[in-house]
């Protein structure tokens, strides 16, 4: 989503794949570069765009037990979008509503 990249372009062939090119992004460094042109505007905060990568190549790990689970990604949104929430606003299948 994040890319405009889809997992069966022809640059995810031979090994590579849509995980693997944006956790290489993000060890290295270039995030940016990889983000869909079209999310980049004077408009968008490009550290929150490049957190919100971080967790999704966290969340995408081959292995189920590298991934982070959606209860550690609830409580790391809000610190990502500079808001606090209480403790009970989100609790894991919970509706913020």
């Amino acid at each position: 989503m994040l890319t405009g990249k889809r997992s069966v372009d022809l640059i995810f062939q031979e090994g590579r794949s849509l995980h693997s090119y944006a956790r290489k992004a993000v060890v290295d460094g270039f995030v940016l570069q990889i983000v869909d042109p079209m999310l980049l505007n004077d408009n968008v905060n490009q550290t929150i765009l490049i957190s919100l990568v971080q967790i999704r190549v966290q969340c995408s790990s081959e292995s189920p037990h590298d991934r982070m689970d959606m209860g550690n990604v609830i409580q790391e949104l809000p610190s990502i979008m500079g808001t606090t929430t209480s403790k009970s606003a989100y609790k894991f299948g919970a509706s913020a509503t």
